[in-house]
């Protein structure tokens, strides 16, 4: 599904750009690579059926093809769905209907890049510009992986994801399994370990015209449409008062204030169709 399992499993619409399905198992889906995940209809992309000889085969092979492939770069339940599958509970067979919400911290946990995912993108970058790929080799010339040609074994690259800011030692040999990689048209590294997928590139993320965003920032969590608005500008709002309602993918999602405030600034008007992370809503504290 094209969900944020971080924010409460809310619909994540948006264009795929790059999918990659392992085909070893039988896997029904009506998406392809340049569609959208619109916010009008159900959010799922694939259903995806794994057989063995017993129920941990069946279970080991859906693992595998989790591992072996992806979709983005919009949001997905994948690497959600590979931690229930690795659970020693989901393992064993013993669980039942509440599994989810009591191990939910674990399950929708999204771990950084462990040093390994770092080493295979770094690797793919430097393996892809040694390949003759489209890379930009003026990139190679000012710098970029931090070495010459006479150099050691290891090479530094900065990698950005996700607006943070990593340093892989690129290395001509990637010792370990479990990871899957690809490369997009406009250069970003795909790696995929233990179902979740991190989208590298070596451009630094432009700085925000509008400066840092402040904790009274209501952002809508996803595309949709406005479906009622519950205060006023300049209003007095106390903390988990609703300020306004969002409908996306049959589902109503309310926004709420973080606070004690006042009402500074207010764009959204019943009826109006906005955007992921548009700014609708701004409250300051009060004294």
């Amino acid at each position: 599904y094209a969900e944020d399992t971080e924010n409460g499993f809310l619909p994540s619409p948006g264009r795929v750009d790059r999918l990659l399905f392992d085909y070893r198992a039988r896997t029904e889906t009506g998406v392809e690579e340049g569609d959208t995940v619109s916010s009008f209809y159900d959010p799922m992309i694939a259903k995806v059926i794994c057989h063995g000889t017993d129920r941990e085969g069946a279970r080991s092979q859906l693992v595998s093809w989790i591992d072996n492939s992806f979709v983005g770069p919009l949001k997905t339940n994948k690497a959600f769905l590979y931690a229930c599958l690795s659970q020693s509970q989901f393992i064993a067979g013993d669980v039942d209907t509440a599994l989810i919400e009591q191990s939910s911290s674990i399950l929708t946990a999204i771990a950084p890049p462990s040093p390994l995912v770092l080493a295979a993108a770094g690797e793919r970058f430097r393996r892809d510009w040694l390949d003759n790929t489209d890379w930009d080799k003026r990139a190679f010339n000012e710098g970029l992986f931090g070495f010459r040609m006479n150099a050691s074994t290891k090479q530094s690259i900065d990698l950005f994801a996700n607006g943070q800011h990593f340093k892989a030692e690129a290395t001509t040999k990637i010792v370990g399994g479990g990871l899957c990689s690809d490369r997009e048209h406009d250069g970003t590294i795909i790696v995929t370990e233990r179902g979740q997928s991190y989208f590298f590139s070596t451009a630094q993320p432009a700085s925000t015209a509008g400066g840092v965003l402040s904790d009274g920032d209501i952002l809508s969590p996803m595309p949709g449409r406005i479906i009622a608005v519950e205060v006023a500008q300049g209003q007095t709002v106390t903390k988990g008062q609703k300020l306004l309602t969002l409908e996306a993918m049959k589902m109503e999602h309310s926004l709420t204030a973080p606070f004690d405030g006042v009402v500074a600034e207010l764009n959204a008007e019943i009826g109006a169709q906005v955007q992921v992370e548009a700014l609708l809503v701004r409250i300051e504290a009060s004294e």
